[in-house]
């Protein structure tokens, strides 16, 4: 286990350092020792989607990381990247709905989410309010930032309905 979790912290950095193709074998690595934890897919799901663009790869990746484990959260957030993307709203707003359910989930993430669901949707007020929670949940200054600028966005979008 010391081993696979040692390849993940390896991934992890690489992937910081912008480093995709060392961080994606860290986690395979990682999956080769323990193919019982979800969090090495979810990782070289998140690294295919977004940047390798395999996105039917990544998907494959998220679903065997939530049977593996369904509550590691993170998958959870990188799998409803990817559906928003696709416009899969259905299923983008059942596993943003899933992930709010998770102890130790970012509701800041979940909101932020959420809202992006609702502004796509046309449902500017729905989604500022969802915007505003992500910044009364979040702790990140440069995601709080990312929030405001969603609340001003869909502020802009009012004034040409």
């Amino acid at each position: 286990m010391l081993k696979a979790e040692s390849y993940i912290f390896q991934g992890l950095k690489a992937l910081r350092e912008n480093r995709p193709d060392e961080a994606f074998e860290h986690f395979e690595k990682s999956f080769h020792e323990d193919d019982s934890s979800a969090i090495p897919l979810a990782w070289m799901g998140h690294i295919k989607s977004n940047y390798f663009k395999d996105d039917a790869g990544a998907e494959k990746l998220f679903t065997s990381a939530i049977e593996k484990d369904a509550s590691y959260a993170e998958t959870y957030l990188f799998y409803a990247d990817l559906l928003f993307r696709h416009e899969r709203f259905a299923e983008f707003n059942a596993v943003i709905n899933k992930a709010s359910a998770i102890s130790g989930v970012s509701k800041d993430k979940v909101n932020h989410l959420s809202g992006l669901l609702h502004e796509a949707q046309g449902k500017l007020d729905e989604a500022v309010a969802y915007y505003k929670k992500a910044i009364l949940s979040g702790f990140d200054n440069d995601l709080i930032a990312v929030y405001e600028r969603a609340i001003d966005r869909c502020a802009v979008k009012k004034k040409y309905i």
